[in-house]
């Protein structure tokens, strides 16, 4: 008997919140996520088709606004849409699908099994890959946004002291390789206001998306996650089409930490600076203090 293709899961959420947690749980739960993946559990193939669409509408993963111009732009849009259809079933999809997979389906657009893959910038790509997947299923995972900036500001700082330690070395290979003369990824996470502003953008994209799929769409919030892992993953999992036994979940959330959630109220900068965006915090259900909305 032959088997329906399935539609993949498409899991969005800004960085640093948490996804990739998510998704390493849901893979041993039996959702395939790709063969060939970046250290995040991000699919090589769908990170660099996300990348391509940004640089079409000129935008990039710190600045994801400009894909506006893209998907805005109908005749371009429609070329874009046509290209990602014959990417799906080129063989390009063995990044992806693996050599035994691919002899075995040929195309994404024929795979029997739960699937899916996850990117950031997907949240704001979304709309061209609901052309190609219309039935896909969008799990989005989100936290608090002071988080967020901090953990993305502390990833910059790190990265430019690494590039810094290395100095002798990394001026003789950007002398010989001027392009690669990179010594951050984003000057605007690298302050909180800079990585916060950029999860703003990525909440509101967010509930754009959920518009688009309202009934394949579900939210897990990643400190509601830490707090009732098992009851959260099992409903992830049903969602994205898996079973699921009761002493699988258990033994997989059983090192989850319950005190990663706002890890920022114990940075005295950071609690300033979420006292001063409380007002935006606010509408994502979000508080100066925590998940808890402020009282009206």
């Amino acid at each position: 008997m032959k088997t329906e293709p399935q539609p993949p899961v498409i899991i969005i959420g800004m960085h640093r919140s948490g996804t990739t947690m998510v998704v390493e749980l849901l893979e041993k739960l039996g959702l395939f996520i790709g063969k060939r993946r970046e250290r995040n559990q991000e699919a090589v193939l769908f990170q660099r088709l996300n990348d391509w669409i940004f640089g079409q509408g000129g935008a990039t993963w710190d600045n994801p606004k400009q894909i506006g111009n893209l998907l805005s732009y109908n005749d371009l849009r429609c070329r874009v849409s046509d290209y990602l259809r014959y990417y799906a079933g080129s063989p390009r999809a063995i990044s992806y699908l693996g050599t035994c997979r691919y002899l075995r389906y040929q195309s994404l657009l024929q795979l029997p099994f739960a699937w899916g893959w996850k990117d950031p910038r997907s949240t704001f790509t979304l709309p061209l890959w609901l052309e190609l997947f219309p039935q896909a299923r969008v799990l989005h995972i989100y936290r608090h946004g002071v988080d967020v900036a901090m953990s993305l500001r502390h990833r910059e700082r790190s990265i430019l002291q690494a590039k810094n330690s290395r100095k002798s070395f990394h001026d003789i290979l950007y002398t010989l390789q001027p392009g690669r003369a990179n010594f951050t990824t984003s000057a605007r996470c690298s302050t909180l206001e800079g990585g916060f502003d950029l999860w703003e953008e990525h909440m509101a994209a967010a509930q754009a998306a959920r518009k688009l799929r309202p009934l394949a769409y579900l939210e897990l919030k990643y400190e509601e996650m830490l707090a009732q892992p098992e009851a959260l993953l099992r409903r992830a999992a049903e969602f994205c089409g898996l079973t699921t036994e009761d002493t699988t979940i258990a033994a997989l959330v059983a090192s989850i930490r319950a005190d990663r959630a706002y890890a920022f109220a114990a940075d005295e900068e950071a609690t300033a600076f979420a006292r001063g965006v409380a007002s935006r915090l606010a509408p994502f259900g979000y508080s100066e203090n925590g998940n808890e909305r402020p009282s009206s």
